[in-house]
């Protein structure tokens, strides 16, 4: 399933490495899920995404 994690990056005027270093995640994870070259990940992983961009899992995932 795709996300939506730059959409929502951007609206947030933040770049990549601020999420990641927010997250405590590799910039490579992040540039992957936002490109879609991968989709598998951890629970753990989305909810340090969605908890640095002020939102719910739910929201960084494409309908």
């Amino acid at each position: 399933m795709p996300y939506k994690i730059k959409e929502m990056r951007l609206k947030q005027n933040m770049s990549q490495e601020d999420v990641c270093k927010a997250a405590d995640i590799s910039r490579q994870t992040l540039s992957d899920l936002e490109s879609g070259r991968d989709v598998n990940t951890t629970t753990q992983t989305l909810v340090k995404i969605a908890s640095v961009l002020g939102c719910k899992v739910s929201d960084i995932f494409c309908a």
